[in-house]
């Protein structure tokens, strides 16, 4: 969680019409903490659609998502 956490909060406004236009893949790596305590949150992540206006994402291999999370 700390992954997705940490991504969301450095993509700016801005920016979201940058990833809307170019990253209908995303690869999440780590030779950290991350790597040692949550390997599964790891891999390669295809844009699949939207929810609440923010593109989603999805491990096809492990099933998991990638999506903003509102507080």
């Amino acid at each position: 969680m700390l992954i997705i956490y940490y991504l969301a909060l450095n993509i700016r406004s801005s920016n979201l019409l940058f990833l809307d236009q170019c990253c209908t893949q995303l690869s999440l790596n780590s030779t950290g903490l991350t790597l040692e305590n949550k390997p599964d949150l790891l891999g390669k992540y295809t844009k699949i659609g939207y929810s609440n206006g923010r593109i989603v994402y999805k491990n096809i291999v492990l099933g998991r998502y990638l999506h903003f999370a509102p507080n």
